[in-house]
């Protein structure tokens, strides 16, 4: 998956910012502008994987963002069965918003 996508003349840079990628069946890898920012691979085969079942949450560093055009790719690497994005939220918002609205509470997918 490959997304471009802008971010505002106004956007601070120093904010601590994560990407929210859904539920991925079953191991990804994620970029953003070509930087590797994570993954999840339990390197468990077909049947006793549960990678599947994890929200993709992970840490932009600092300054990678830019005013004006990003890409953020999604590398998926299906096993066997379905493959894909197939729940949760996709974005980007801040850390403190994510700590506060979607790791606690009914959206904790912990």
């Amino acid at each position: 998956y490959k997304k471009t996508f802008t971010m505002p003349s106004n956007y601070n840079s120093t904010i601590s910012l994560v990407v929210m990628v859904g539920k991925i069946d079953d191991f990804d890898k994620v970029y953003i502008n070509g930087v590797f920012v994570g993954s999840t691979n339990d390197h468990r085969p077909l049947g006793s994987s549960n990678s599947y079942k994890k929200q993709r949450v992970y840490d932009i560093p600092t300054n990678l963002l830019k005013t004006g055009t990003n890409t953020i790719e999604v590398m998926v690497e299906d096993i066997g069965d379905y493959g894909g994005i197939y729940e949760g939220v996709v974005g980007i918002t801040t850390k403190t918003n994510y700590e506060k609205y979607f790791k606690r509470g009914k959206w904790d997918w912990d």
